[in-house]
């Protein structure tokens, strides 16, 4: 295993897979979280490993539960971390939201940032 290792929260598709592989490429192990469907874990640069992990960013519980399973899999301290994760629910233009769909969105886009950097 490598020292280097990534912890991409939101690294199950667009720009968190793309952060996944060009951080695997530069030869960390990288885990990544997901929300709801497990991803296919894409293929790990020779000498490095890739592995997914569900997380929902809102609870600080599941933060704190991703990093020790990383640590304690990978063999070290999570050294990069990536808060990426992020929700726009329903698509479309904010003052058209539903005030409990804004909850949601300030709940996950915000407050889960926090929680992502409060636990590293």
């Amino acid at each position: 295993m490598s020292s280097k290792i990534a912890l991409v929260f939101g690294g199950s598709r667009g720009i968190g897979a793309a952060c996944v592989k060009k951080l695997n490429e530069d030869g960390f192990d990288v885990a990544f979280t997901y929300v709801s469907s497990a991803p296919e874990v894409p293929a790990a640069v020779a000498g490095t490993s890739v592995k997914a992990y569900r997380a929902d960013i809102a609870s600080p519980e599941d933060i704190a539960k991703v990093f020790d399973e990383v640590e304690a899999e990978f063999g070290g301290k999570v050294t990069c971390v990536l808060a990426n994760a992020g929700i726009n629910v329903p698509p479309g233009p904010m003052a058209q939201f539903d005030p409990d769909n804004f909850r949601k969105l300030v709940e996950v886009n915000i407050v889960g940032a926090f929680n992502i950097l409060a636990e590293a």
